[in-house]
């Protein structure tokens, strides 16, 4: 089977901008379909994170992602928005476990221009509860040049005087 050349695939994913989950899960299905298409259509897969233990459309736990990037270290320059999403567990060990990964996946993402923190209404959500490496990570995002927008939802406490 012949495949058509890469400038051409690529030529018509750029047309995607904001897909919608119903043409992410079409992409990613396209993807999955041949190896060819998946090497053009990470780009786009891959530019809008939501790493998070929710069962949504478009999430990933954290180890699963750390698990990409060691697999794929390119894909975090596909990375434009990064979603962390926090969410109580029975067990604090899994939560820590959550915050040491999601503080690795920080620390790979240069490109980023969106961020968001969120945290579920059951979790302790106050900003000095969460691992000292998390905070760090999360600080260190804001302070990369690319970062446009930034979005800290029920956490509380968060040092606001970070901005300046």
């Amino acid at each position: 089977m012949s495949t058509p050349p890469t400038e051409i695939v690529d030529h018509i994913f750029g047309f995607l901008d904001a897909l919608s989950d119903s043409e992410y899960n079409d992409l990613k299905t396209c993807a999955e379909a041949h190896p060819f298409l998946l090497k053009s259509a990470e780009r786009y897969l891959f530019s809008d994170i939501r790493v998070t233990r929710q069962r949504i459309c478009r999430a990933i736990s954290p180890s699963q992602f750390i698990d990409v990037l060691r697999d794929k270290p390119h894909v975090a320059n596909y990375v434009y928005a990064l979603g962390l999403g926090l969410r109580a567990h029975s067990v604090d060990l899994v939560v820590q476990k959550d915050l040491e990964d999601m503080s690795f996946i920080m620390s790979k993402l240069s490109r980023l221009k969106n961020i968001e923190i969120k945290a579920s209404k059951a979790f302790n959500s106050r900003w000095p509860t969460l691992s000292k490496p998390f905070r760090e990570a999360f600080i260190n995002c804001l302070g990369l040049p690319s970062i446009k927008k930034v979005a800290i939802i029920q956490i509380y406490k968060f040092p606001m005087i970070t901005f300046g």
